[in-house]
């Protein structure tokens, strides 16, 4: 009886919602969604949504966030390279966000305590940041392609305006001379009148 009155309710709320979702964690890292639809709902009986094949393999470091916080503060100045090299797995392929940025600032902090360096690539290929690097680049390709058309219309206007510069200082040439033949042409009927004058 009772058995059966779980399973009726179970029927009754998935009806209501006409749906339920069950996750669970696959051996591949990513948690793989199956969405089971009631009753005619769809023609198909489940709806897989998993991102796992899109994502390039890799070797899991073994590493767990506790060893590499341990690896972190256990870190001299003889181990230093050793420790970066030994996290560096992880913090590529496996680690979040948030644990990723926090690991960056406890290595910082340790490279400063001990007199050490960083590499300056260190880790900046991570994975957990790949969506906002496409993000940016693509930012940056943008504001590069106004730049350059920016730069192309403004090459542009700078040879109209040379172009109209030329051409008036063409229009004035031409007037000049036009002002000094006119000016000839009445001086000579005035040197003949003159001279006329003159004999007479």
């Amino acid at each position: 009886m009772r058995c059966s009155t779980i399973v009726l309710l179970a029927i009754a709320s998935a009806t209501t919602s006409n749906a339920f979702m069950v996750s669970r964690q696959t051996s591949s890292g990513p948690v793989q969604r199956v969405t089971t639809l009631f009753e005619g709902q769809d023609d198909e009986a489940t709806a897989v949504d998993d991102d796992a094949s899109s994502w390039p393999a890799f070797e899991p470091s073994g590493l767990s966030v506790n060893d590499v916080k341990k690896t972190i503060a256990r870190m001299t100045k003889d181990n230093f390279q050793e420790s970066l090299n030994k996290i560096e797995p992880y913090l590529i392929n496996e680690s979040g966000q948030t644990f990723y940025n926090k690991s960056l600032r406890r290595i910082q902090q340790q490279a400063k305590d001990l007199g050490a360096t960083v590499p300056t690539e260190y880790v900046k290929h991570a994975r957990c940041n790949a969506k906002r690097r496409e993000k940016q680049n693509a930012f940056i390709q943008t504001k590069e392609e106004e730049r350059m058309a920016s730069e192309a219309a403004a090459a542009e206007e700078a040879a109209a305006a040379k172009a109209a510069e030329e051409e008036a200082a063409a229009a004035e040439a031409a007037a000049a001379a036009e002002t000094e033949a006119v000016a000839e042409s009445e001086e000579t009927p005035a040197a003949q009148e003159e001279s006329e004058a003159v004999e007479a």
